[in-house]
């Protein structure tokens, strides 16, 4: 008893000293309050305009490209830029909220009497802070970033510290990793910590049983041990137990070690009932089959400014009461002690006693630096750091399951402050499952945001793509968000993980057939692009070609036909190619010529006479044609010519006719003459033969007819029979030929008594 009122009175003296310092100090901490609240403010306008302006700079450059993509009537892009403006509203929305939240906080601290803000910001992240009207707990998106560092696999420990208010937590966390300004401390009145920080670096453990390591924000590859975090509680007292209750849940849940900072030797019922939180935390924890026995990690009960007596403080703390021989309200008293004792045993995996020296023999000095703690002091903390690595080396679990990674721990604090929030209770495999549903869901979002940006990347111009190109781009966006899935959804339920999967696939099929069907209408525009030109090309081909001077020989002809084909050859691949031509990132280009192949645009010059052969074979029918028209002109200047000719010759053989013919009438003229001439010598010598033969005796004839009418020599014989006939032969009725007369004949003509003159013509006797 002696001893326990000596402690009390060492403890009153020593709460009085410590009043005498606050009180020495407010002057000076009031006037750090309003300059660090003045910095405060200017820094937190300048972070929100420089947000705004990013995010609305960034905003603008989205409108820009929803803008383009509307021109370009792709609208799928269109829409896609729209969202991403409504995703970066969203996000300068956020941050115009947290910047108000960390002025209204700033605001608070500097109106608090005695808040100070130590020179030089705070380094630690806000991790959990609960709102001060209604409690709800909340996850700040800061140590989020910080947690995020940690890579998926990677064990991820928690060392958290609470206790009662103003009692140096803070302090003691800093001389924990190593570092002054970890932490913020000040020796007023007001409290530091509000809700939960977490450490603005993570450190190995090797680094932490080095006296806390350096500061780094980079995290090595995974290894087996586990990286740790260290997490600075709000001091309990300030607000209601509930508070304090809600608040300690959830980082008990998912802290390897808990350390509980105490001033002094403690008075057990005070100490149990301040570690009565832990008890309710530990009632608010269960599993489908009830409580769950060590819900918690390892428990240090950290007796501060105490040098030794470790062991004896826990058997007092501890031990078990025997209240058999205690009066009622005594046995009532030491049994809700033991209750406490005996769930704070099952409820931690250990419970472990460790005392402190004071750090320095001048406490009136406020917050010490690190390098001016006792030599005692420093070798407490060592203790205490392997006592605790002890503890870190091997991974925590929640729900029977390893956290690792960053962004594990975050989600399941997240889900603890959501369970908690929604039903006051935690049951970690349905906070698990909730998470791990949670997580997918966001993976899922997260792959469909790469599927969409790879399909961006790959299909965003306006260049078409091969079938084969894009069926072989849609597979590898498939393949890769669907791997990149499975990877960060390691470790979660495979059922879970295999529905979300599913739904990722079906998500993004209907993706992949709009961006197919796009690139069938490119390639079908393109085509259509590219029979256009070839047309054109074609025919300014026929059209120069009918401007040759036809007819041509045909080596000419296909000289010439070969220079024409040749020339627009050259610049249709110019055109064709270019509308398949992309500059490469290393400022060269390259020609899809499976693209052209695909469309039947293979750049060859056999394609392009294939092409132009209808004109080809059009300029051969002319040529021919021509040739043909030449050789018919030439046949009738010839036949023209002949004609004149033979025309020349008629009327030479006209001449000649005529000639001929007034010969022939001059010939008949005189043939005319000479019968004439004949006729009237013969009627001469008729005359002449009658007058000799009157002169001969008259009268009768020859006898008998005469000769036979007429001489021989006349073409026929003597007429008659008889002699002379009585009379001149000549005379009627007597003489030659009996009453015939005679006449000249032409050459060639019949005469009586049948034949022809002769050529010269002759005298023959007519009946």
């Amino acid at each position: 008893m002696k001893s326990s009122m000596l402690e009390c009175e060492r403890a009153g003296a020593e709460a009085k000293q410590a009043h005498e310092t606050v009180t020495s100090l407010e002057g000076q901490a009031d006037f750090d309050a309003q300059q660090a609240w003045k910095e405060t403010i200017r820094r937190t306008q300048e972070l929100n305009a420089s947000a705004e302006a990013q995010i609305m700079g960034e905003a603008q450059k989205e409108l820009a490209r929803a803008v383009e993509g509307a021109g370009k009537h792709d609208i799928e892009a269109a829409e896609k830029a729209a969202r991403n403006v409504g995703e970066l509203v969203k996000e300068a929305e956020s941050r115009k909220v947290e910047a108000q939240t960390y002025l209204e906080q700033a605001t608070f601290c500097a109106q608090a009497p005695h808040a100070v803000v130590m020179p030089g910001s705070p380094t630690a992240k806000n991790w959990v802070i609960a709102d001060q009207k209604c409690g709800v707990l909340r996850v700040k998106h800061e140590a989020c970033q910080l947690l995020n560092t940690v890579p998926a696999g990677q064990p991820l420990n928690i060392v958290t510290i609470l206790g009662a208010a103003r009692r140096g937590k803070s302090f003691l966390m800093n001389a924990l990793t190593g570092h002054d300004d970890l932490f913020p401390v000040s020796p007023n009145v007001a409290p530091c910590t509000a809700g939960a920080d977490i450490s603005p670096f993570l450190a190995s453990l090797s680094d932490f049983e080095r006296a806390g390591g350096s500061q780094t924000s980079h995290i090595p590859p995974v290894t087996p041990k586990p990286t740790i975090a260290f997490v600075d509680m709000e001091g309990q007292g300030d607000k209601s137990n509930e508070h304090g209750v809600r608040l300690a849940t959830t980082f008990l849940v998912v802290s390897k070690v808990v350390i509980y900072n105490w001033m002094f030797l403690p008075n057990k019922t005070t100490m149990l009932q301040d570690l009565l939180v832990m008890v309710k935390a530990a009632e608010k924890v269960v599993n489908g089959e009830g409580k769950r026995e060590h819900a918690f990690g390892h428990l240090i009960i950290l007796l501060r400014d105490v040098t030794g007596r470790a062991a004896e403080t826990e058997a007092f703390v501890m031990g078990i009461e025997d209240t058999e021989d205690l009066s009622f309200e005594a046995a009532k008293d030491g049994a809700e002690r033991n209750l406490i004792r005996t769930t704070l045993k099952k409820a931690f995996e250990s419970i472990t006693f460790h005392t402190m020296p004071s750090p320095h023999a001048n406490i009136e000095r406020g917050a010490v630096p690190l390098s001016a703690v006792t030599p005692e002091f420093s070798a407490s903390l060592g203790q205490l750091r392997r006592i605790i690595a002890g503890y870190l080396a091997s991974s925590h679990t929640f729900a029977k399951k390893e956290i690792a990674g960053g962004q594990r721990m975050n989600d399941i604090v997240g889900g603890l402050c959501k369970s908690i929030n929604e039903t006051g209770k935690i049951c970690p495999p349905s906070v698990l499952e909730a998470i791990d549903i949670a997580r997918v869901d966001q993976e899922v979002q997260r792959a469909l945001v790469e599927f969409d940006k790879m399909l961006g990347s790959t299909f965003g111009g306006h260049f078409a793509l091969s079938t084969l190109e894009t069926n072989t781009a849609l597979d590898e966006a498939r393949k890769h968000v669907l791997q990149q899935f499975s990877v960060a959804s390691e470790g979660i339920s495979v059922g879970i993980v295999e529905d979300a999967k599913k739904e990722l696939e079906d998500r993004v099929s209907p993706k992949a057939e709009v961006v197919s069907r796009n690139q069938e209408s490119k390639r079908h525009e393109l085509k259509s692009r590219m029979r256009a030109i070839a047309c054109g090309h074609e025919a300014n081909v026929a059209e120069k070609a009918r401007a040759f001077s036809l007819p041509l020989d045909q080596n000419v002809l296909e000289d010439q036909w070969n220079q024409l084909v040749a020339s627009h050859f050259g610049e249709l691949e110019l055109d064709i190619k270019s509308l398949v031509t992309e500059n490469t990132p290393t400022g060269g280009e390259f020609v899809r010529t499976d693209l052209l192949n695909e469309l039947g645009w293979a750049d060859t010059r056999k394609d392009f006479n294939d092409l132009v052969k209808g004109a080809h074979l059009s300029l051969q029918e002319l040529n021919r044609a021509a040739a043909a028209g030449k050789d018919d002109r030439e046949a009738r200047e010839k036949a023209e010519q002949k004609t004149a000719e033979l025309a020349e010759q008629a009327e030479t053989f006209k001449k000649e006719v005529q000639v001929a013919l007034d010969e022939a009438k001059e010939a008949k003229a005189a043939a005319a003459e000479a019968q004439a001439s004949a006729a009237r010598e013969s009627q001469s010598q008729s005359s002449a033969l009658m007058m000799m033969l009157a002169m001969m005796g008259g009268g009768g004839g020859f006898g008998g007819g005469g000769m036979g009418g007429g001489t021989p020599a006349m073409g026929g014989g003597y007429p008659g029979t008889g002699g002379m006939g009585g009379g001149s032969p000549y005379m009627a009725g007597g003489g030659y030929g009996g009453g015939s007369t005679l006449t000249f004949y032409p050459g060639g003509q019949f005469v009586p008594g049948g034949g022809r003159s002769p050529a010269g013509g002759g005298y023959f006797y007519r009946q």
